[in-house]
C-alpha cells in the first residue's frame, strides 16, 4: 500500500537525475535541478538500488542497456541511441552465449 502523495518520478525526471550526475553534479544540485528535494532524491536512489538488487542477471543487463540509451538521448545521439535500441537483444544473447561457455 503506497502512502502520501503519488510519486513524481518519471522517465523524464530519472533522465534528467542521470544526466546531472554524469555531468559531475552533488545530490544537492541535482535535485534543486529539477525541482525535488534531495530527501526524495536520496530516498528514490535508495529504492531503486533494493530492486536493482532484485533482479536476475538478464534484468540487469537489460537495465544497463536501457540507460546507455537514455544517456546517449540526453545527450542528443541520436544515432547511437538507435543502434543500441536496435541490438539491445542481440547483446544480452551474446553475453549469455559467452557466460554458457
Amino acid at each position: 500500500m503506497q502512502r502520501g502523495a503519488p510519486t513524481k518520478l518519471n522517465a523524464d525526471l530519472a533522465s534528467q537525475i542521470s544526466f546531472g550526475f554524469e555531468m559531475g553534479l552533488s545530490a544537492k544540485a541535482v535535485a534543486a535541478h529539477v525541482g525535488i528535494g534531495e530527501r526524495t532524491l536520496r530516498r528514490w536512489l535508495e529504492r531503486g538500488r533494493r530492486e536493482v538488487e532484485g533482479l536476475s542477471d538478464e534484468g540487469r543487463l537489460a537495465l544497463e542497456v536501457d540507460r546507455a540509451a537514455k544517456r546517449a538521448e540526453a545527450l542528443r545521439w541520436p544515432d547511437v541511441a538507435a543502434k543500441l535500441e536496435a541490438n539491445a537483444s542481440s547483446w544480452s544473447h551474446d553475453v549469455d552465449d559467452d557466460w554458457a561457455a
